[in-house]
């Protein structure tokens, strides 16, 4: 079997067992521009651009709190464990990677490790984890 194959097969399971069981859940994936990146703590105020927002589905595979964040261990960090399933045609604004925040069930995430497996091209899917910001 080819990958190609093995891609349309994956899909379909994809399909049958994730997606029509709603499993997939909504979140907006933030792209910060280049100005808002790199720029640090300022006391002016600049208006920097809105970051791009698009609408991406997710399956959440873990959700923890980190209770000792800090060296005082107050603070507790939430961390999210997903997955994301992509084409390989999404434009560069949907595109789950690292520095990217991610706004789920109200909340701000970092994503910090956005580690895909790619079969044939046709079939992305990212194993991806990422921090509270607040």
């Amino acid at each position: 079997m080819n990958a190609s194959k093995l891609a349309k097969k994956i899909k379909r399971i994809i399909d049958r067992h994730i997606k029509q069981k709603g499993y997939e859940v909504e979140a907006v994936l933030q792209t910060l521009t280049g100005e808002k990146m790199s720029s640090g703590l300022s006391i002016i105020d600049n208006d920097l651009p809105e970051p791009i927002k698009e609408t991406i589905k997710i399956v959440v595979t873990g959700h923890s709190i980190d209770e000792e964040a800090t060296a005082l261990g107050d603070n507790p960090i939430q961390k999210l464990d997903f997955i994301s399933i992509e084409k390989g045609i999404e434009s560069p604004e949907k595109v789950v990677e690292e520095g990217k925040v991610l706004v789920y069930d109200g909340k701000h995430f970092n994503i910090i490790l956005a580690s895909p497996a790619t079969l044939a091209g046709d079939l992305i899917i990212k194993e991806c984890q990422a921090r509270s910001m607040s």
